[in-house]
């Protein structure tokens, strides 16, 4: 029988991967929600993907080029302004605001028709993924190539250092402040402790705020909003001597990072609005809630008959699978080969890359340099095994992770863009960080000495550990 990760490869034919890994969760991660609209408003599907979980650790692949064709053709068109940047932009704000409301109203009122309530909220996930999927790709090369196909009259090195200082309230800071304003209505707090990888019910909210320092988080804010006034100070005076040109790019590449980091509250509250729904349907069926993690969300709104009768295959879920994912008509799961998947897909990784000599090559998320001992943490059952000092290597950060990256000298990822939690967060800690390399938590480990050079995105292993 053919293994599945052969049949995605011979599917993406040509196309380069983009791999994710995480401790993800397939009720919000395998759908059909990973498409685009194109300048010309046509969907654009990135299907296949392809997910392979072995032990706590899952693995994700999808078309990179695709990924990269959405950021370039969408990002050409807002510069050569034949696509409305402010379509975009209100677009994006309706959907949050769609999804505020829903969230706001799952917690004040009776749901009388659940399945369709999670439809809905479903719908607006897939909506805020289409309207900004573009964002996520965006690098210095994929810039530096529009700007030369448009021929841009811009200092594009003067802008793209301009645009690494950060003038928003990140995602970290948003949160800081509704834990603030919302401490004594934990139930409300859910989506704070939401994401790719754990949501907890409703009813554990109010254990995970008690493990919280709010004197901590109040300090925290303040040195944000200080360093923002601070950095607003310093981008004024900087767009005294830039084009009008030079200006539209600033502002295009700040709402970019921004809207990425944003829309990760969104997300997070429309994730924890998906799981409740489910949990809440789970009850309704007499199926255990603890189960909620682990169907995908096209098998929950088949309805409670289709569930009932495909249980089997989603409690396999809890141990080791692999899912191919074509469209909600076309789903392949195995238990089977697991290994071999990953042989596969981490073999056709590691080739696309230019890794030699002992150096990995990845994009500049926040400059500097810094050589130290490298640990790779891949899920938050390993915080506790990081030290002070230590160059944090992962898949790909996320709120979790940023008392880690407090501690880190340095952080390498194999995922990322300018506009990725790991880029945001590494700038406003003012720690050297190259993300998007793809392979390195497959070829470093932990010990090894590295030279991280933020500067030329080049990580060199200088001793294996």
């Amino acid at each position: 029988m053919k293994l599945l990760a052969e049949k995605f490869l011979k599917l993406m034919g040509k196309d380069k991967l983009l791999i994710f890994q995480s401790d993800f969760l397939p009720l919000l991660v395998i759908s059909n929600w990973m498409s685009y609209y194109d300048p010309q408003g046509k969907l654009i599907n990135f299907t296949p993907f392809i997910l392979v979980r072995k032990g706590r650790m899952s693995k994700a692949w999808i078309s990179d080029t695709k990924y990269i064709r959405a950021s370039k053709e969408t990002i050409k068109r807002i510069l050569d302004e034949s696509y409305d940047f402010d379509f975009i932009k209100k677009r994006y704000a309706k959907v949050k605001a769609d999804n505020e409301k829903m969230y706001e109203q799952y917690y004040i009122s009776q749901q009388k028709n659940k399945l369709q309530e999670l439809k809905n909220i479903y719908n607006l996930l897939v909506e805020l993924v289409r309207a900004t999927i573009f964002i996520e790709r965006v690098d210095k090369k994929i810039l530096e190539e529009i700007i030369s196909e448009l021929k841009l009259k811009v200092d594009f090195n003067k802008v793209w250092e301009a645009s690494q200082i950060l003038n928003f309230k990140t995602f970290e800071t948003a949160h800081n402040e509704e834990i603030i304003s919302g401490y004594n209505n934990p139930e409300r707090l859910q989506h704070i402790f939401t994401n790719y990888t754990h949501v907890p019910f409703r009813n554990e909210v109010k254990k995970e705020l008690q493990k919280i320092n709010l004197k901590e988080i109040k300090i925290e804010i303040a040195k944000s909003k200080k360093k923002i006034a601070e950095n607003n100070k310093k981008l004024k005076e900087i767009e005294k001597n830039l084009s009008v040109e030079e200006k539209k790019l600033l502002n295009c590449l700040h709402w970019l990072m921004f809207a990425r980091d944003d829309r990760k509250v969104v997300i997070s509250k429309n994730h924890a609005l998906i799981f409740n729904l489910v949990a809440d349907l789970f009850e309704e069926w007499g199926i255990d809630k603890n189960l909620v993690k682990y169907p995908i969300i096209q098998e929950v709104f088949k309805g409670k008959e289709f569930v009932l009768n495909n249980l089997k295959r989603i409690e396999a879920r809890k141990n080791n699978y692999v899912i191919l994912y074509e469209s909600d008509l076309q789903v392949e799961q195995s238990e089977k080969d697991i290994d071999l998947n990953l042989a596969l897909l981490e073999e056709r990784t590691i080739l696309e890359t230019d890794y030699q000599n002992n150096e990995i090559h990845g994009e500049i998320g926040s400059k500097g340099k810094e050589v130290g001992k490298v640990k790779i943490i891949l899920h938050q059952g390993d915080f506790s095994k990081f030290k002070t000092g230590e160059i944090l290597v992962t898949g790909m950060t996320r709120p979790e992770f940023v008392p880690l990256m407090k501690k880190a000298s340095a952080i390498i990822t194999d995922e990322g863009g300018i506009t990725c939690h790991a880029a945001i967060m590494s700038r406003e800690l003012g720690l050297p960080a190259i993300i998007g390399t793809k392979i390195a938590t497959k070829i470093l480990h932990d010990g090894d000495e590295v030279e991280v050079d933020a500067n030329t995105g080049i990580i060199r292993i200088i001793k294996h550990g």
